[in-house]
């Protein structure tokens, strides 16, 4: 995550970020957004981290936050 202000992949499917400000988190989601045209994507965000990983959605009832998914297809 290069505009985080620390990551880690958590496992290979589990990449836990967090940012400085919304700004880089934001310029961080364009580039999910980017991704998500050709590929599926499930991104969880806060206010200053994201999560990406396909089970996302399992975690949101207890972080909170926004989902972010795709399937793939423009």
């Amino acid at each position: 995550m290069m505009d985080s202000a620390s990551s880690a992949d958590c496992s290979e499917n589990i990449v836990l970020a967090t940012y400085s400000s919304w700004a880089d988190r934001d310029k961080q989601m364009g580039t999910y957004r980017a991704i998500g045209e050709s590929m599926e994507i499930t991104v969880l965000l806060g206010t200053n981290w994201t999560i990406n990983s396909p089970l996302a959605d399992k975690v949101k009832g207890r972080l909170g936050g926004y989902l972010f998914k795709t399937t793939g297809k423009a």
